[in-house]
């Protein structure tokens, strides 16, 4: 679980770090650090290795009208708050399982798994496994004033 965890908070960091609202690398670790507390709270009776996607819908962030609530209290703990979270993401979602980790931007885009159980370290923005996906029918929206295509580019480098 601490894998995939911190893949998934990373992601998310990273995510902020890409909207360039100036939040700092001390708040963002913290943001992080509170995050992955959420998460591990959330998940620790729904998490179930033998059988990865049992309880996957319960282990789904979601950022689109609103914002997720975990992301929510993480912000709140380090004095981000709910409205410039939500201003700062794109929609997304985030699939959290055991030996995986995938997201989507927007609502209808393909689904990219950027950890798996063959990574040997957690996901970060210095050093991205491959990424695999669904390739796309159409190129990813710019949702939110944040290029997507960017963040999808930057994420496979």
């Amino acid at each position: 679980m601490k894998q995939e965890l911190h893949s998934a908070a990373n992601f998310i960091v990273h995510l902020l770090r890409l909207a360039k609202r100036g939040v700092s690398e001390a708040k963002l670790l913290k943001f992080q650090k509170s995050l992955i507390h959420e998460m591990r709270n959330r998940y620790r009776d729904h998490w179930f290795p033998e059988k990865p996607l049992k309880g996957s819908g319960y282990r789904t962030i979601r950022v689109n009208s609103k914002l997720d609530p975990m992301i929510g209290r993480a912000g709140k703990a380090c004095n981000l708050s709910e409205t410039f979270l939500l201003e700062a993401f794109p929609i997304f979602m985030l699939w959290i399982n055991p030996l995986e980790v995938s997201y989507r931007f927007g609502e209808n885009n393909p689904i990219y798994i950027f950890y798996d159980k063959h990574c040997l370290d957690p996901w970060t923005h210095q050093n991205p496994p491959r990424t695999s996906y669904i390739a796309p029918s159409s190129p990813p929206p710019k949702e939110n004033n944040v290029n997507l295509d960017d963040i999808i580019n930057d994420l496979k480098t």
